[in-house]
């Protein structure tokens, strides 16, 4: 690193406000996501839903669209499908494996 940085001590003014935004022992996921604490498999399955019903999709180019970037809106629609793509091919796959370790006997 060429220049490290003094880091600003934290302006506690407002202790009610900072509540608000800062997790704390007892509620240490607080302004996090709802998989936030949960396990790789569920955030796993959720991430796999949200890809397969086009919700990722939907919710990226709203997120474009709300901050009015509408080339990248453009951009996350594409994005979406071909994540979309990308992930029913991997899925198929074993699948294609599968019927391919069948079908290939069969021929001979």
């Amino acid at each position: 690193m060429l220049f490290l940085g003094d880091i600003p001590e934290p302006c506690w003014e407002d202790e009610e406000a900072n509540k608000k935004i800062v997790s704390s022992l007892s509620d240490p996921f607080k302004n996090h996501s709802l998989l936030a604490g949960s396990s790789a498999r569920r955030a796993f399955m959720v991430q796999i839903f949200e890809v397969f019903t086009f919700y990722y999709m939907y919710k990226n180019v709203v997120r474009c669209w709300k901050n009015k970037n509408y080339a990248a809106a453009v951009f996350r629609m594409f994005d979406g499908v071909i994540n979309w793509f990308a992930l029913l091919i991997q899925m198929a796959f074993p699948i294609i494996v599968v019927a391919s370790l069948v079908y290939v006997p069969m021929c001979y």
